[in-house]
């Protein structure tokens, strides 16, 4: 009997040894299948590591080129892959065969653990400014971690002239295009509750999506979609957000 029960109780300890190692990389395993993103998402989001701090420092006017350079040599980072998609999607949308884009600069402002990069496109008709955009990426350095994130990105394009409002045929497209981008959640039905809230008499902004407090409470994606409208409820600006809120 003493010969069996030490033969169950070293059999007992190595079960319990096999669960106590194996139970971090189950638990690990879950937490990445629990937090793994979308390759869509993944396109957009960017983290690396990085032991120092951005520094100070400020660049503008800069060209496209110029300031893809100074990025990827001074702060070892990248233009963001949503700025690159955004513009093609502003070109495609906004350029006509009597249009024209005008000069597209770059600004950035660099201070020890945020840096800021902001792209302005302005967008011609006959010479005269008919619609502009920035596209504005927050990286962020996280000394504790040892790490670089692209934390938020946002688009604003805002229409300018007479009317100062977009031409309906151009706004329901670039309004899908810019929210499939930032990846807003039951787009098609948040644009047709936009129509059904709209109402004339003041200018004021008006959500179509924004998933912020949810995302922000289970460190998750927030995807966000806003208009302003002018006092005849017509879309005047457009703002489409991307903020990484994962630890």
């Amino acid at each position: 009997m003493k010969r069996g029960t030490s033969f169950m109780s070293r059999k007992t300890r190595v079960m319990t040894l096999l669960i106590v190692c194996l139970l971090p990389i189950l638990l690990i395993s879950g937490c990445k299948k629990e937090n793994a993103l979308p390759k869509k998402s993944q396109e957009l989001l960017w983290r690396a590591e990085r032991t120092k701090p951005f520094g100070v420092f400020e660049y503008s006017d800069l060209s496209k080129e110029e300031a893809e350079t100074i990025l990827k040599e001074k702060f070892s980072v990248s233009l963001s892959a949503l700025t690159k998609k955004a513009e093609a999607i502003l070109d495609e949308e906004l350029l006509t065969d009597t249009g024209a884009k005008g000069p597209v600069t770059y600004t950035i402002d660099a201070k020890e653990n945020k840096l800021q990069v902001r792209g302005y496109y302005p967008y011609e008709q006959a010479d005269t400014m008919q619609a502009f955009a920035y596209i504005d990426s927050e990286y962020l350095y996280l000394p504790e971690k040892n790490q670089a994130n692209l934390f938020d990105q946002t688009i604003t394009l805002s229409n300018y002239g007479e009317s100062s409002a977009f031409q309906s045929e151009n706004v329901e497209s670039l309004l899908k295009r810019l929210g499939k981008l930032v990846q807003v959640e039951n787009l098609t039905i948040a644009l047709r509750q936009l129509k059904e809230s709209k109402q004339e008499g003041e200018s004021k902004e008006l959500e179509v999506s924004d998933n912020g407090e949810d995302a922000y409470n289970k460190k998750n994606i927030r995807s966000s979609l806003y208009v302003g409208i002018n006092d005849q409820s017509e879309i005047k600006a457009i703002y489409a957000r991307i903020t990484d809120y994962r630890e």
